[in-house]
This record gives C-alpha cells, structure tokens and sequence, in this order.
C-alpha cells in the first residue's frame, strides 16, 4: 500500500512531499544540474551527459539542424566549445521543485571567430524522471554567442 510522505526540513537539505514510499531530495537535482554545467558546458567531459540523460531526453531547445535527443546535444556543446573554448558557466541562481529545475546561468567567453568577448543571461528548465533528465528547454536572456 503506498502512503503519502512528508519529511521535515532539515537545515542542510530540501525535501519535497512525495507520494508513495519514496522520498527524493531535491538536492540531488540540484547537483546534478551543477555537475552538468561544470564538467559538461565548461569542461567538455561529456561523460556526465550520458551518466543523467534519459535515452529519451528531449531537448526543447534545440538549435535548428541540430540532432534530437542526446547525440545532439552532445554535437551543440561540442560546437560551442569550439567556437568559444574558454568558455565558463556560471550559475546565477537555481530553484527546485519536484521534478523541475530552474537556472538562470551568467555564460562568458572568447568568440574564435572575431577575437571578442561573448557574454549572455541564459534561463534553462529541466526536468526529471526518476534521477534522469528527460527533457529541457531554454530561454535566451542577452546572448550574444554568434
């Protein structure tokens, strides 16, 4: 029989209410969206895409031409990271609930193309299932990246 479960706060963790026997922590949401922008956007290590993505991920946003699902995904960071190698990522401000989460990310770097800064406020939404991404979508602040 399943029940219904809410865990109170502790000081160092978020807990949301869950139905059923299990309860999730939105941290771990938390820092998996913070490991996929450092190793992957930042780093280029890939491995943490194919470690959180769900084989049926759907990215919302996806840039025209590009490959669906992760393949894509991979090839659009791949991209940018060629065309701005010092790339940095950071994450302005983050919010958790449930199954979604909410960035506003600062991104900065060096466009090969014409040797100037690149800089832009960019707000991403992903969300889970289970402990994978299955989808995400983007909405474009003041990028100027190309």
């Amino acid at each position: 029989m399943q029940s219904s479960v809410a865990v109170p706060e502790p000081s160092s963790e978020k807990y949301v209410h869950c139905e059923g026997d299990s309860v999730m922590l939105i941290h771990q949401h938390e820092v998996v969206i913070r490991r996929l922008f450092e190793e992957a956007v930042n780093q280029g290590d890939m491995r943490v895409v194919d470690e959180y993505y769900a084989p049926t991920f759907v990215d919302h946003s996806a840039l025209p031409g590009q490959l669906p699902g992760i393949a894509g995904l991979k090839a659009a960071v791949f991209d940018l990271r060629a065309a701005v190698p010092d790339l940095n990522v950071t994450i302005e401000e983050m919010l958790a609930e449930g199954d979604r989460v909410l960035t506003r990310e600062r991104w900065l770097g060096t466009n090969t193309a014409t040797g100037k800064q690149a800089s832009g406020t960019i707000t991403h939404t992903f969300v889970f299932q289970g402990a994978r991404l299955s989808k995400n979508g983007v909405k474009a602040g003041n990028r100027s990246f190309r």
